[in-house]
C-alpha cells in the first residue's frame, strides 16, 4: 500500500493528512478541534487561558512544554488574547443582564 503521511503543527496541535498515492484517497486527522468558523485550534486558546490564569509568562510556557514533551507553544498570542477578551466581555455582559433582570423582579415585588 502506497501512502503518504503529511504532518503539520499549529502551536500545541498536530494535524496529519494521509494520502493514498494510488486512488487519491485523503483523510485528515487533528489532535484538537477548531473554533467555529476559524483556523484557531482550541487547545492553543485553552493553553493561553491557562497561562494567563496562573499568572505566568513565556518562559514558564516553554518550560512546561519541555517537561511534558510537547511542541513549543504558539509565539503569537495576540489572536488568543483577543478571543479570550471577547469571550470574557460577552460572559460578563450576559451575567450582568441576567442579574439586572433578577434585581428588577425583586424590586417590583
Amino acid at each position: 500500500m502506497d501512502m503518504q503521511v503529511l504532518k503539520n503543527n499549529s502551536g500545541l496541535a498536530i494535524s496529519f493528512v494521509l494520502k493514498c498515492c494510488i486512488c487519491l484517497y485523503r483523510a485528515e486527522l487533528s489532535s484538537s478541534d477548531y473554533h467555529e468558523g476559524t483556523q484557531i485550534v482550541t487547545v492553543n486558546t485553552r493553553y493561553a487561558y491557562l497561562v494567563r490564569s496562573i499568572g505566568r509568562g513565556a518562559e514558564a510556557e516553554r518550560m512546561f512544554c519541555a517537561l511534558m514533551n510537547l511542541p513549543l507553544p504558539p509565539t503569537r498570542f495576540s489572536t488568543y488574547n483577543e478571543r479570550l477578551s471577547n469571550s470574557v466581555k460577552s460572559f460578563f455582559f450576559r451575567k450582568k443582564m441576567r442579574n439586572v433582570g433578577n434585581f428588577s423582579e425583586i424590586w417590583n415585588q
